[in-house]
């Protein structure tokens, strides 16, 4: 990237969300993007395994029941439902799913999977960070149609989109019924598979996730680069020498050390970006 080398002061993967989409005429990704954090989240790319921190690298691999918008608003066109309704006794969700979404291995989102997702979000084993709220608001998640799925509450809820959409953490992101059930929990953790617009190529837990880009994604179409790799480095000199130097393209940094970044020319965000 040269001297388009760009960094955020804090959570700066909604930066890289907003640089996924390309014009169609693209005909495949290209280039590598290397992200620097002090941390990121729990580090298995499990939807109900990670903590809400972890988000900004697992929007990349999957897709949420309710989609949002760069400035952080619910969105009928960036997540798997394209609609969704309470009924006036404000206990039962309904929620209608675009058919056009495949995960990674080529098998079609329904809302199978998305009953599953939650469902496995609502186990006693899962650790992340917002379950309790969808614990105390879910009764049931029932399959009314391939692509229908109904929600009945234990009380009236106004916010239950919200809790399951990525605005927060990852307790509205989709993975696959059929193929987890097939490898069982312990393998899909080492090679999850998802429908975002990246899939999982390698990872080394505490060190490193490395992410390659999806060809012609349903919601993108091709995504800018061809891998991103995302490394875990804690301490904060390390990250700024691997920015100077050009082993990293974007790093987090503290608002104390970024007047010396933005003295040598490096773009700073100041990032208020509720995509994380």
């Amino acid at each position: 990237m040269g001297k388009y080398r760009r960094l955020m002061m804090a959570m700066l993967l909604c930066f890289l969300i907003s640089m996924t989409g390309v014009s169609g005429g693209m005909a495949a990704p290209e280039g590598q993007l290397v992200i620097a954090l002090p941390d990121f989240g729990n580090q298995v790319p499990v939807p109900w395994q990670e903590f809400a921190f972890g988000k900004s690298y697992m929007r990349l691999i999957y897709t949420a029941l309710v989609g949002t918008t760069d400035d952080g608003k619910l969105s009928p066109d960036s997540g798997a439902a394209t609609k969704w309704e309470m009924a006036p006794d404000g206990l039962t969700w309904t929620f209608w799913l675009r058919d056009n979404i495949t995960f990674h291995n080529g098998d079609p989102l329904t809302a199978e999977d998305v009953k599953f997702s939650i469902e496995k979000m609502m186990a006693p084993e899962a650790v992340a960070s917002y379950i309790g709220r969808l614990r105390a608001q879910i009764e049931s998640v029932e399959v009314a149609e391939p692509h229908k799925l109904v929600i009945k509450a234990k009380k009236p809820s106004l916010f239950l989109p919200w809790d399951l959409s990525d605005i927060q953490g990852t307790e509205g992101m989709i993975q696959p019924k059929k193929h987890t059930e097939s490898v069982g929990d312990e393998a899909f953790a080492k090679a999850p598979i998802g429908s975002g617009p990246y899939k999982v190529a390698e990872r080394r837990h505490g060190d490193f996730i490395k992410l390659e880009a999806v060809d012609n994604h349903w919601h993108i179409g091709t995504p800018k680069y061809k891998t991103v790799i995302i490394k875990k480095v804690p301490e904060e000199s390390t990250r700024i020498a691997m920015l100077k130097t050009g082993e990293a393209d974007v790093i987090s940094v503290s608002r104390e050390r970024s007047p010396e970044l933005k003295d040598e020319n490096f773009n700073i965000f100041n990032s208020s970006c509720q995509l994380l």
